[in-house]
């Protein structure tokens, strides 16, 4: 079963379609449901995005799967913390994760990236602790 609509996104769509203007009926005859509730979460982010798109707001443009620029920002600052080069970060990336590059990334993978270098910045590793005495 596909998952369902979450409360954030029903006040988002609520949100945005006061903002174009839009009455109860216009939202449900967009949607093709009786209730906001009845969408699927698949179904939710294309409304909304299409809606985003009418309203002129900027649409989500990372690819789904793919890391946020945020999240990309947030390995490169770990990575200077570490005192590490993009050689010494692309060849831990394909070491540890399997992945050739970080561009190739998927946004799990970025997520694992940044606890496993997060992790090293606060000394979890033993050979950074030894170092230290």
């Amino acid at each position: 079963m596909d998952a369902r609509i979450s409360n954030d996104q029903i006040a988002c769509i609520w949100t945005l379609a006061r903002k174009l203007g839009m009455d109860r009926d216009d939202v449900h005859a967009m949607a093709k449901v009786a209730s906001l509730k009845d969408l699927s979460m698949a179904g939710a982010i294309q409304m909304i995005d299409l809606l985003k798109e009418m309203a002129g707001q900027e649409v989500n443009t990372v690819p789904r799967g793919k890391p946020t620029p945020g999240e990309m920002a947030k390995i490169n600052a770990l990575m200077h913390q570490l005192g590490w080069d993009d050689e010494r970060l692309r060849a831990f990336i394909e070491k540890r994760f399997h992945v050739s590059h970080p561009r190739f990334m998927t946004d799990k993978t970025a997520r694992m990236v940044i606890e496993a270098l997060k992790a090293m910045a606060a000394g979890g590793r033993g050979e950074r602790k030894e170092a230290k005495r």
